[in-house]
């Protein structure tokens, strides 16, 4: 791996802890935001398109837009909405519910 000034090794136990807290397509350490701050609340994480959801009604994991501009275009691996912020981090207008109610799916009755 080849490492940049804006990303090195991690040094001490508080950057240990970021670096394990960061998930692969982040654009930075996670919680080297600010604090309270998650990714789905960013204007990065995918404001570009509806969200999507599971089975449960909870957000599937999206693209860190700043990630796929800083690596020239690559998509990284699909980051959780609850990820801690990263220094990146720019507020989104339209910041989604983190759970809805599922969508019904219609039964049909056999009588």
């Amino acid at each position: 791996m080849i490492l940049t000034p804006h990303m090195t090794t991690p040094q001490g136990e508080a950057q240990a802890a970021l670096e394990a807290a960061t998930v692969p397509g982040m654009a930075h350490w996670a919680g080297s935001g600010p604090a309270g701050e998650t990714c789905r609340g960013c204007t990065h994480w995918g404001s570009y398109v509806p969200h999507k959801r599971d089975e449960v009604g909870l957000l599937r994991n999206r693209q860190c837009q700043k990630f796929k501009r800083l690596a020239g275009g690559l998509a990284g691996a699909g980051v959780p909405a609850l990820s801690m912020a990263c220094r990146h981090f720019e507020p989104g207008t339209d910041v989604p519910e983190l759970q809805v109610e599922p969508k019904r799916r219609k039964v049909k009755d056999d009588k």
